[in-house]
């Protein structure tokens, strides 16, 4: 691991160009599934949450909640 690890060899070596190829194609793979599976299960919404994520849906709660509070009035002092 220490030949991939990206503090010790912060150089764009073979082994770290690799290792950022195969984690981008595994995101984009996961993606694309999670995505048909949506499509394919859209009337089963059990099936369905199998095919969310967790991280995404707390990152886009975060989001409307900061967006809503910039909308808000800010109260007066």
């Amino acid at each position: 691991m220490n030949k991939v690890d990206g503090v010790k060899n912060s150089k764009n070596g073979p082994e770290k160009l690799m290792r950022d190829r195969a984690c981008t194609y595994l995101k984009q793979l996961v993606d694309e599934i999670r995505a048909y599976g949506k499509y394919a299960f859209w009337n089963d919404k059990e099936k369905q949450k199998r095919y969310s994520s967790e991280y995404q849906k707390k990152v886009y709660k975060k989001y409307t909640e900061a967006k809503a509070s910039e909308k808000m009035p800010k109260p007066l002092q």
